[in-house]
């Protein structure tokens, strides 16, 4: 792992639309002088490893050394925990920023605190933004203390911005040192505009916002449509159709629209998909 490598999961960032007041918020934190700790959190499917990809990008572009972290907290296919994993990677990203191999060597033959190790050295060099993806279990990241209390992998006071992707929006799991950024559904307007950019053929403002509220705002679905309707060979061209054929049936049209229920949005986004298929 390499300053210059940005391990995001695609190869092109993706665009970010109807958060930019979200992204501004991070990336004001990017440029701040002190360490820095932000939780972009929210329930699945709304956006939030696209908005950290997107502020890895500006960081990289930026001069900072970015990294990009995937926590997986249970036993992989290899029999290496997630925790072991995770320490492995930040020992990567410290000695990549300048941390001694032999101190590395000398705190493990010792018995002594590697994580302590690793922080002292993060909150001594600048310039650096590391994202842990995907953090939603909080066990194991605290080590044998809750994340709260910032003594295990996940704490603030680096001299860089540690940014953490997570669906856990309690404020106690993460501490008072977290800054927490909460991805909600997006307004009719703001999800009319992300169907129109993906289908700039499909319809009007009024139709796509129609589109939008019929989808409860939720980015996942949003993109789903909007991808569809723009194929050329797509049966449903026009977001008044899409709708339409959303509400045919009993299960689209009592579909409620409180997509942070999880359960909410697993159905939603499967009938899209199925729909877009067909």
């Amino acid at each position: 792992m390499t300053p210059s490598t940005l391990r995001r999961p695609t190869a092109d960032t993706p665009m970010v639309r109807g958060r930019d007041r979200e992204l501004a918020e991070v990336l004001r934190m990017v440029s701040a002088p002190e360490g820095r700790f932000v939780v972009v959190c929210g329930p699945g499917g709304m956006g939030k490893t696209t908005l950290a990809s997107r502020v890895a990008e500006e960081a990289g572009r930026q001069g900072l050394a970015v990294f990009w972290l995937r926590w997986r907290g249970k036993t992989l296919p290899t029999g290496q925990s997630g925790e072991e994993m995770l320490a492995a990677q930040m020992v990567q990203v410290a000695v990549t920023l300048g941390l001694s191999e032999a101190r590395v060597g000398a705190v493990q033959q010792s018995g002594g605190s590697l994580v302590d190790l690793v922080w002292g050295h993060l909150e001594q060099v600048p310039g650096w933004l590391l994202v842990v993806d995907n953090a939603d279990q909080a066990q194991g990241l605290g080590l044998d203390a809750p994340v709260a209390e910032h003594r295990g992998w996940i704490r603030p006071g680096g001299a860089g911005l540690l940014l953490v992707t997570s669906r856990d929006r309690a404020p106690g799991t993460w501490g008072s040192g977290a800054h927490l950024v909460r991805l909600t559904p997006l307004p009719a307007d703001e999800g009319a505009q992300v169907l129109m950019d993906l289908a700039r053929d499909g319809g009007n403002r009024d139709s796509a916002q129609r589109l939008a509220s019929r989808l409860g705002g939720f980015p996942l679905a949003l993109h789903a449509a909007g991808t569809a309707v723009a194929q050329p060979t797509a049966r449903l061209r026009r977001f008044e159709a899409y709708c339409d054929a959303l509400n045919d049936g009993a299960s689209g049209a009592l579909m409620p629209l409180d997509v942070t229920d999880p359960e909410v949005a697993r159905t939603l986004v499967g009938h899209t998909w199925e729909l877009s298929l067909n």
